[in-house]
């Protein structure tokens, strides 16, 4: 019999400095939904990239984890390597307020992909993160 899945509602994430914080909200979306006709390329993979960070430069406490060069499915025929398949987004808080994250991985989320979790462990959530909600001014 298979195992049941666990219960995900409140995961939390390491950070750094041992803060952790919790996934109050999780949205995916398929990366190339709606844009492919007859395949990526370097050039639309630019251009998904660059809007995802206009979205994090214009939204205070956003932040994208971009993929790296390498990351994503396998090589298509022109040797172009296409985005991975899914675009996430988390909503994390923590002591400090919270933290919109923005990641591309090959499956759905949960769970978060190991690379995205290493990087989530490299960032100071209070250098980035934006007050609470209830703090707003």
């Amino acid at each position: 019999m298979a195992e049941a899945a666990p219960d995900r509602a409140g995961e939390s994430v390491a950070l750094a400095h041992g803060t952790r914080a919790r996934i109050t909200a999780l949205h995916q979306t398929r990366t190339y939904a709606g844009l492919l006709d007859g395949g990526s390329s370097a050039r639309l993979d630019e251009r998904l990239l660059t809007r995802l960070e206009e979205r994090c430069s214009s939204s205070p406490g956003t932040i994208l984890l971009a993929p790296e060069p390498d990351v994503g499915s396998s090589t298509s025929r022109e040797g172009h390597r296409p985005l991975p398949a899914f675009t996430c987004q988390a909503t994390l808080v923590g002591p400090d307020g919270e933290l919109d994250v923005l990641w591309l991985q090959d499956a759905l989320a949960l769970p978060i992909d190991a690379a995205v979790l290493d990087r989530l462990s490299t960032i100071d959530f209070s250098d980035v993160c934006r007050p609470p909600w209830w703090m707003d001014a």
